[in-house]
C-alpha cells in the first residue's frame, strides 16, 4: 500500500485538498479536526483480469485471478493523509526543545583549557561552534 502524506498550514487547504482527492475517486476513511486520511482501492485492471480467466480457467479454476485481485487490492491501493499544521506550533516546539546539553558537553571536551568558542548562552552552540571552525 503507498502511502502519501500531505502538510497543510489552514483550515480552507484541507478541505480544498480534501475535496479534490474525493473528486478523483478517493474515499474517507477517517476523519478528525486536523487529520483527514483517504484511499482509493485498486482491484486490477479489467484486461488483465479477463486475459487470466480465458488463459487459465482451465487449470487454476480461477485462483490466478483471485491471486491477481489481492496483488492489486494490498500492493496498488493508495492512502492519502492529510494533516494541518499550525505555524506557531512548529515555531515554538522547535525554539523551546532543550537538546543542547549533549553537544554543549562534548565541545566543552574538546576545547579542554582553551578559552570556550561558543557563546554559553547561545541557543544554537553547534552552529556557532561549526561558525569558528
Amino acid at each position: 500500500m503507498k502511502i502519501r502524506e500531505n502538510h497543510v498550514y489552514n483550515v480552507n487547504d484541507l478541505n480544498h485538498m480534501t475535496k479534490s482527492y474525493l473528486d478523483n475517486d478517493y474515499s474517507v476513511v477517517s476523519y478528525k479536526d486536523d487529520v483527514v486520511c483517504l484511499k482509493k482501492n485498486n482491484y486490477g485492471s479489467i484486461v488483465v483480469h479477463a486475459l487470466l480467466l480465458v488463459l487459465t480457467v482451465w487449470f487454476s479454476i480461477g485462483l490466478l485471478n483471485i491471486c491477481y485481485l489481492l496483488f492489486s487490492y494490498f500492493h496498488n491501493t493508495r492512502q492519502v493523509t492529510i494533516t494541518l499544521i499550525n505555524k506557531q506550533d512548529i515555531t515554538t516546539t522547535f525554539l523551546e526543545q532543550e537538546a543542547t546539553p549533549e553537544i554543549t558537553s562534548y565541545l566543552d571536551e574538546l576545547v579542554d583549557d582553551k578559552e570556550k568558542i561558543y557563546d554559553e548562552s547561545s541557543q544554537f552552540p553547534i552552529i556557532d561552534y561549526l561558525n569558528n571552525e
